[in-house]
């Protein structure tokens, strides 16, 4: 596509806001689940209430931490494209994948032993620190999944594919208020899991995410065994800075979380709803540019154009 005939050169506003708004609507999504999962937790009592707060916010902070993959992912694959090198979009794509899905199984296998203490550390204690536990070991199943769609989501802004993320993520947070539904309480033929079933709930919809993410990207960009490790460096480079600010955020979120349960379990309790709103770290957008500000995201519809207006010819 001639940059002339871009619609973003022939309607920069309205492709904008095309760009923008999908963005938009599949972060405000997140929030909202998140607030569906307080109301289902809620009904088992104050304990398992602030046992949710504490998973949540532990693996809020793990997964933000690691979303660097997803934004270069997102800027290698945008100049590739611009470039008109389709075979390295697909090969980044690919890495990224790979990067992602390693460090999901290196967090499960490194954080299975001392969720007790990751509990005890955000503020848990007595039958809050065992309810915490148990949800996050549920959780840690769903850890490669969660990165892997970080990374495929990347690879699909990188060619200015915006909705493929929002599809995704109505589809996980739907399924995950479903499955709760189903998990928490023991609704016919399932078993009563209580606020394990929540965490059991949030890896199977990210499971089933991710493997509608890869799909999608490997119909549009192309994934395949052709990695080069180089590659690694340039990603972790770009989103090196992000990870050191997204690092000092998480540790001002994470002493929040430990006051409110150090307080006891009502006060962790009260101070799940509001953390998981309005401090959620993919709701931070509102208040800092982030990498999940519908605007950063849109930043790269004109990259692939100009990193190709640049080039001779």
């Amino acid at each position: 596509m001639s940059y002339d005939s871009h619609p973003f050169h022939r309607t920069p506003h309205r492709t904008l806001l095309g760009l923008a708004f999908p963005v938009l609507f599949s972060l405000v999504a997140e929030p909202l689940t998140g607030l569906a999962d307080t109301a289902f937790v809620a009904r088992l009592g104050p304990e398992a209430l602030a046992a949710l707060g504490i998973g949540a916010m532990a693996f809020s902070a793990v997964f933000w931490a690691f979303s660097f993959l997803g934004i270069g992912t997102q800027t290698e694959i945008a100049n590739s494209v611009g470039e008109d090198n389709h075979p390295r979009a697909a090969r980044i794509a690919s890495l990224a994948c790979l990067m992602a899905f390693a460090v999901g199984v290196v967090l499960f296998a490194g954080a299975t032993p001392v969720l007790d203490t990751i509990s005890s550390l955000l503020g848990g204690q007595g039958v809050v620190l065992e309810k915490a536990s148990e949800y996050m070991e549920y959780r840690l199943l769903g850890a490669p999944a969660v990165l892997v769609t970080v990374a495929c989501f990347g690879a699909l802004r990188g060619v200015q594919d915006m909705k493929t993320a929002l599809y995704v993520a109505v589809g996980i947070n739907g399924l995950n208020v479903l499955l709760d539904w189903l998990l928490v309480f023991g609704v016919g033929p399932f078993p009563e899991m209580g606020v394990g079933g929540a965490g059991l709930a949030s890896s199977i919809s990210q499971w089933i995410g991710a493997m509608w993410a890869v799909l999608v990207t490997r119909a549009k960009i192309g994934l395949g065994r052709d990695v080069r490790f180089s590659d690694c460096f340039r990603l972790l480079r770009i989103g090196g800075d992000l990870f050191i600010r997204t690092g000092a955020v998480l540790v001002f979120l994470s002493l929040c979380t430990r006051a409110a349960n150090a307080a006891g379990a009502e006060e962790g309790a009260a101070y799940q709803p509001f953390g998981s709103f309005s401090f959620s770290p993919r709701s931070f957008w509102m208040r800092s540019p982030s990498p999940h500000n519908p605007l950063w995201d849109t930043s790269w519809a004109g990259q692939t154009q100009i990193r190709r207006d640049r080039l001779p010819g």
